[in-house]
């Protein structure tokens, strides 16, 4: 069988006609010039010795270089015109992927699959993202003796994929196994892995991975998460040279603000919210049922009136019977929402995997981010659209407390542990 030839190679030819794709197209081949132009950048700037943070970030897209790429070749097409992309432009571009050991080199992984392939574009499977979500509120019966409808048939095949990562072929043969079983009327069903590729990666931006030096816990460098990096980089605190990859020390953080808008704007949390509110106004007005009730938290509504809150937590998890490494997650949960809904609604902010303990030092760094971010949150709040009255409001979020066990509190305070000497974190009685 010949190998499929990506339909992103035509961008490249002197013949292209703009008019002839749409723009979302456009907008995919664009981001492959973008990789292309920022792997450049990387190259470069690690041959000059760049080694701080800000700088490697300087070479990050933007959405700016993004939109005027775009609106460029828009233009174009108006215009009637074409790009002049040589052939020599396209060797280029080809060779700047793989680098000798000495250089840095970015992968993007959405390049090494097929998903924009030829074969995919005209079985229709390619087509504009806000459209790969457009089963996920399908409450049609698909399977009549148990009741389960689209939308949870879906919801246990991205389950099923999460945990046991399977291949691509395998996902499109689950997937057909389950329109079979589900009979003639799903035949048609319009799902495949290139859909479920979409539900489950990360908006751009929405998650990014942090590399630190283990002997002064200093951030080295960050990326998106999509990318793997081969590079050497300088510390800026130690000094030391560090070769980075995918094995290197590392945590991810993900954006809480577009978890959060995410959440808050569907229709029926918003009813689960103004019913919950309904609901305390009927409780006693000294009676003690939940959060809402401690005096933290009225003063805090006082200073900050509508302002919504979160409790977070972390705490290590042993990976593996065998083995010492460990997954420190942390994770927030809304107080606003009804305490039935509360904890199936968890947000993730960030994880890191550690072969020990971390140390303060090391929390400090890991919480340093989300504390940026909560102070961006406090200010500009998230945008919520009222299901109601389709008004666009914007709350504040702020935290209210951190629940973490005797182990993991002094190393978010900073603090000797709670069995050494002056080790309360509510008195300074110094211990027996």
């Amino acid at each position: 069988m010949a190998k499929v030839k990506k339909h992103y190679k035509l961008f490249f030819s002197a013949n292209y006609n703009p008019r002839n794709v749409s723009r979302w197209t456009r907008n995919r081949w664009a981001k492959i010039l973008l990789k292309h132009n920022e792997t450049l950048k990387l190259r470069a700037s690690m041959k000059s010795g760049v080694s701080r943070n800000d700088e490697m970030n300087a070479n990050l897209i933007t959405n700016s270089n993004y939109h005027n790429i775009i609106e460029q070749y828009d233009n174009a097409m108006d215009d009637q015109n074409c790009p002049e992309i040589n052939e020599n432009s396209v060797e280029e571009i080809n060779e700047s992927f793989d680098y000798s050991e000495n250089h840095c080199r970015v992968v993007f992984d959405s390049d090494d699959d097929d998903s924009d392939s030829d074969e995919e574009f005209l079985n229709g499977d390619v087509e504009n993202p806000k459209d790969s979500n457009k089963h996920v509120v399908d409450d049609r019966t698909m399977f009549p003796s148990s009741g389960c409808t689209v939308t949870e048939v879906i919801t246990m095949l991205n389950a099923f994929i999460i945990k046991f990562n399977p291949t691509k072929k395998l996902q499109d043969a689950l997937i057909e196994l389950v329109k079979v079983l589900a009979g003639e009327q799903f035949k048609t069903w319009n799902y495949n892995s290139y859909r479920i590729k979409k539900q489950l990666n990360p908006s751009p931006g929405g998650c990014t991975k942090y590399f630190y030096c283990e002997k002064c816990n200093e951030v080295l460098l960050s990326i998106e998460s999509s990318k793997k990096i081969d590079c050497t980089v300088k510390c800026s605190s130690c000094g030391d040279e560090i070769v980075l990859c995918h094995r290197s020390k590392n945590f991810i953080t993900l954006k809480v603000k577009n978890q959060l808008e995410t959440l808050l704007n569907r229709p029926d949390i918003q009813e689960h919210m103004r019913n919950f509110v309904e609901e305390r106004e009927t409780y006693l007005e000294d009676g003690i049922t939940d959060v809402q009730d401690s005096l933290k938290y009225k003063q805090l509504q006082l200073a900050h009136p509508g302002a919504l809150t979160f409790n977070f937590n972390t705490d290590g998890a042993q990976l593996f019977n065998s083995s010492k490494k460990s997954l420190w997650p942390l994770e927030l949960y809304i107080n606003e929402l009804p305490p039935e809904i509360r904890f199936k609604h968890i947000i993730i902010a960030a994880l890191m995997e550690t072969e020990s303990e971390p140390t303060a030092k090391l929390m400090n760094l890991y919480m340093k981010e989300l504390v940026e971010e909560m102070q961006q949150l406090r200010e500009e709040g998230v945008q919520i659209i009222n299901s109601l009255s389709d008004e666009i409001e914007y709350v504040s979020i702020m935290p209210f407390t951190g629940n973490v066990h005797t182990v993991a509190r002094p190393k978010l305070q900073n603090r000797i542990q709670f069995n050494g000497a002056y080790g309360c974190s509510w008195c300074y009685h110094p211990g027996i």
